[in-house]
């Protein structure tokens, strides 16, 4: 394939992802509070490894959690990465559940060298999302009467990055990125007041939290060599403490449903002003251990106390939240062994788990997230029969967040991630004999 189709190709295909970017994630209430899910377990690869991310250094992927990790590039190679994901969950309280699933396309990324010690990488990634639809009866201490309350969600905060990762003395690698935040949150709260003595009403609130500003995080990675075979890396990651510029719109309307449903009645509020967000600092290290590009295994720790910053008024609180997470890797015969085996063989296996306290907090009780991952990773042969590293990834991930104790809400949830990696070689020269 000519090198001006593949770019026609990959700007077709990142124009596609713009489009759909923001479709539906799927349906959880633990969404409805402050910016809803942290979405920062990586593509495909990362999330087979449970997330893995800090320590992690590999050719022929993108690792944009990391970005010193971006060194590991090969030189004069070329990287793009899609993904897409696939949700189903199931949603338990000790009284009823519910089933909720869909899919989107998850993360869009780039990576190529500039020199032999400085690369760049520039993607699409979610950073939040929310989206939930929930209905709850009750009798206000104001009103009296039965209340119904509806509520949904939609949205997320969007991260488009630009990196650049650089290698000091071959085992020193430092990296930052510049993020831009973007995206929204849209709220949306319906209360219906039955009739009384001739009058219903219909109030609704809708709250729009639109996000426009740029962060930055920085990386380290040390990975020397022992014994030509053996490699031990250690890493780690600043996420800057930040304040994000977030506008707020929003409005409140009450309808006179008794006489006409679309009647607009006295009461009405509207909002449009500057509430900042605050993205606090968040710190994580993790190592990993390899041996011959045959086995590799990682683990790490994230922290981010996310205590007093809140969007939204609730029963929740926002705390500390804190990630553990490990993955092993398996390649019976590494790429750069260029022999004549079974195909079985070429295959990347990769097993995970995490386990995270999300910064959601129900008085004293985290809601925690826990989860086992497990993944295979597919290589691709060119024209001339050769595996060159372009890779079909593929992800089952397996999760329980929340509780059904104190009338909190259980999901169960399966997650189903796909990655494509075009792995190619550019800027060669060809000889002629």
């Amino acid at each position: 394939m000519s090198k001006s189709i593949k770019g026609a190709l990959l700007l077709l295909l990142a124009i596609f992802s713009l489009n759909t970017f923001a479709q539906n994630y799927y349906n959880s209430p633990y969404t409805r509070y402050h910016i809803g899910d942290l979405v920062n377990y990586g593509f495909a690869t990362n999330r087979a490894l449970g997330g893995s991310s800090i320590a992690l250094r590999q050719t022929n992927q993108i690792n944009y959690l990391n970005p010193a990790s971006y060194t590991a590039q090969d030189t004069n190679s070329f990287l793009f990465q899609i993904g897409f994901t696939g949700r189903i969950v199931n949603i338990q309280t000790e009284e009823d559940s519910d089933q909720s699933n869909n899919g989107n396309i998850e993360y869009i990324a780039i990576g190529f060298p500039i020199t032999k010690w400085l690369n760049l990488s520039a993607g699409l990634v979610p950073y939040s999302r929310i989206q939930y639809s929930f209905t709850e009866v009750s009798t206000p201490p104001n009103v009296g009467e039965p209340t119904t309350f509806d509520y949904t969600g939609f949205g997320g905060f969007n991260r488009f990055y630009l990196g650049a990762g650089l290698t000091i003395k071959e085992v020193l690698s430092l990296g930052l990125n510049l993020n831009y935040l973007f995206g929204s949150l849209d709220r949306t709260q319906s209360s219906y007041l039955n009739e009384l003595e001739g009058y219903s009403a219909l109030i609704e609130s809708t709250e729009n939290y639109i996000a426009s500003d740029f962060y930055t995080n920085i990386g380290f990675q040390y990975h020397p060599t022992f014994n030509e075979k053996h490699n031990l890396i250690v890493g780690g990651f600043i996420d800057a403490r930040s304040n994000i510029n977030v506008k707020l719109q929003g409005q409140t309307i009450r309808y006179n449903t008794g006489s006409d449903r679309t009647l607009q009645d006295s009461l009405y509020f509207n909002i449009d002003t500057v509430a900042p967000l605050f993205l606090p600092n968040k710190i994580g290290f993790g190592i990993s251990y390899n041996y011959d590009d045959v086995f590799t295994a990682t683990a790490e720790y994230i922290r981010q106390d996310w205590t007093g910053t809140n969007i939204v008024a609730s029963n929740f609180k926002t705390g500390i939240y804190e990630s553990y997470r490990f993955g092993m890797e398996y390649n019976p015969v590494p790429l750069k062994r260029r022999t004549r085996e079974s195909y079985y063989k070429r295959i990347k296996y990769r097993l995970g788990g995490y386990y995270t306290k999300s910064y959601l907090y129900y008085e004293s009780m985290n809601i925690a997230d826990r989860g086992i991952t497990v993944g295979f990773g597919f290589p691709m042969k060119n024209a001339r029969n050769m595996f060159t590293g372009t890779t079909f990834n593929i992800t089952y991930q397996y999760g329980i967040r929340g509780t059904k104790k104190d009338n909190l809400i259980q999901e169960n949830y399966h997650m189903i991630t796909v990655g494509f990696t075009l792995h190619d070689f550019w800027f060669l020269k060809p000889k002629y004999d």
